[in-house]
């Protein structure tokens, strides 16, 4: 459903438990029975988003498109209306018309889109009505949220009497349905003006209800065919059916829509709930210039976060430590923890290390740690393969190592994209993945086979001396001698459009000792990169 409940704010979904009052003690069944549900529903919610902000279009025949604006002319004729005003409605404008075809019938009709962020705020303003009354509510649909009242205290119809007071206030008009169960809550909605509370026998509840059109119920797609042959259209009709005689037609599934016709369907609500956030942050009135005063705060942080994680069972997969200098940048690091822990000691470890070696533009004027929630890896060890004793021992040390040489010289190597070469890129160290494939290098001739190349590492510059094309002898040093048979050049080049283009030009010669050695040619410059064995 996206962000809500307040501002900023991002939601996920859970299931909830039902607990009927019969399996309670006698005396909490006895008040849990007065308990209800209540559906909070806002009609032409797509709409009513848009009106909210502009009361210059109240009174005025007005249409929203099932469309964002900015569509093209092509697509905007293609697009359906889907709700309408009253004042529209009037002059014959009814959803499921093109905008062409509305104007026809109204020429003053106002077109509207839908600004998908217009949308979401008033999303959010519903939601945060429903978490004012209870933390149980579920996100039902558009302009739907169905709250769960039980442990609610007072008068239920006024306090959601005063939640759509509140809805107004920000341009919402809504209506709210109290009942027994959460559907037949928003069937009370549809019918309220602007409350209804449904605590009459189950007989009069198919009466207030049989008025209604089926198409409020959660009906599948392939059923509204054999509802419009058989003459179905309201619930009325639907619940004059023999409910096992339906279900033998249409599956089992209609047997609960015939259920929310009669008032008498049970579910369980997907309830909103934010997620929970492992964040603290603390401002120095005055900025400190050393370690201990940072140390002493973290420590305190640390505790406190890895409090909360173990309140519900997890584990911080990763720290994120960001520092605020005065009169200058901040600084923003992340820390992976390769065992996710909670143990205080070894998240303090982590961030001792960091700090330790790390040199601040200025005194430090307030911290923010976040850690990022895991669950605890449980998994049996293997019988015939070694593991790792401490694997945030192991970070630790590889920090240490960071600190002292660079970041950039740690970690594993990993096959540039380049041909050149011995490129390589380094990565992060995971000690829980597999090492990275490196490139197999062609050292073999060039027509396939032949003997391995024994690299020299690093290879050695040699004075070549070059007749016609071809690599003569080499003048000097260990390696001095004739050539002879030369195989070649084999041209290579790449990254030609940067400055770290290259160009080098291969031999493979035989010198006079017999030995197959492989010369490379770079920059006007010679090199001997190896020899066969």
């Amino acid at each position: 459903m996206g962000p809500g409940h307040a501002p900023g704010r991002t939601f996920r979904t859970e299931s909830a438990s039902f607990n009927p009052a019969s399996q309670r003690s006698p005396e909490i069944a006895g008040w849990i029975s007065l308990l209800m549900f209540a559906a909070l529903f806002i009609p032409d919610f797509h709409l009513q988003a848009q009106l909210r902000l502009r009361p210059e279009w109240q009174g005025l025949p007005v249409a929203l498109l099932d469309c964002v604006d900015g569509v093209t002319d092509k697509e905007r004729n293609k697009a359906r209306i889907i709700q309408v005003t009253t004042e529209a409605h009037q002059y014959g404008v009814i959803p499921g018309m093109t905008a062409t075809r509305g104007q026809a019938r109204c020429s003053g009709l106002v077109i509207i889109h839908r600004p998908p962020e217009d949308e979401e705020a008033a999303r959010e303003i519903l939601w945060e009505c429903a978490a004012s009354v209870t933390r149980d509510f579920e996100a039902s649909g558009p302009g739907l949220v169905t709250l769960d009242l039980h442990g609610v205290r007072g008068s239920l119809p006024r306090l959601i009497e005063g939640r759509l007071a509140w809805l107004r206030e920000f341009g919402l008009s809504g209506r709210a349905g109290l009942a027994g169960n959460p559907d037949l809550a928003f069937l009370a909605a549809r019918l309220a003006d602007p409350v209804l509370v449904f605590d009459a026998s189950s007989e009069c509840i198919r009466e207030r209800l049989s008025p209604l059109p089926i198409s409020v119920l959660q009906l599948l797609e392939e059923w509204l065919e054999p509802f419009r042959i058989w003459g179905i259209r309201t619930i009325g009709d639907l619940a004059a059916l023999p409910r096992h005689e339906l279900v033998e037609r249409l599956g089992p599934e209609a047997g609960g829509i015939w259920d929310q016709a009669h008032g008498c369907s049970r579910r369980l609500l997907r309830l909103v709930r934010p997620p929970e956030l492992y964040r603290d942050s603390l401002e120095w009135d005055e900025p400190v210039d050393s370690l201990e005063p940072v140390f002493f705060v973290l420590r305190r942080l640390v505790e406190r976060i890895c409090a909360r994680l173990a309140a519900v069972h997890l584990v911080a997969g990763s720290l994120e430590l960001q520092l605020s200098f005065e009169g200058g940048p901040s600084h923003r690091r992340l820390f992976r923890i390769p065992d996710p822990s909670r143990d205080v000691e070894i998240l303090m470890r982590i961030l001792h290390t960091h700090l330790e070696t790390f040199t601040a533009p200025g005194p430090i004027a307030g911290l923010c740690l976040e850690a990022l929630p895991a669950r605890a890896s449980g998994g049996q060890t293997q019988l015939f393969s070694s593991s790792w004793k401490d694997p945030n021992r192991l970070a630790d040390t590889l920090a240490r190592l960071e600190a002292l040489l660079g970041a950039e010289r740690v970690g594993t190597p990993s096959g540039g994209r380049s041909h050149r070469p011995d490129t390589f890129q380094m990565l992060p160290f995971d000690p829980g993945a597999s090492s990275p494939a490196l490139p197999v290098p062609r050292e073999t001739n060039r027509a396939g086979s032949g003997p391995p190349l024994r690299r020299f590492r690093p290879r050695r510059p040699v004075p070549v001396l070059v007749k016609a094309t071809h690599p003569e002898a080499i003048l000097s040093g260990p390696f001095q001698g004739t050539l002879s048979d030369p195989r070649g050049p084999w041209l290579g080049s790449g990254d030609w459009w940067t400055e770290a283009g290259w160009h080098r030009e291969e031999w493979d010669v035989l010198h006079e000792s017999n030995t197959i050695f492989r010369l490379v040619q770079e920059r006007g410059k010679w090199f001997l990169e190896g020899c066969y064995d």
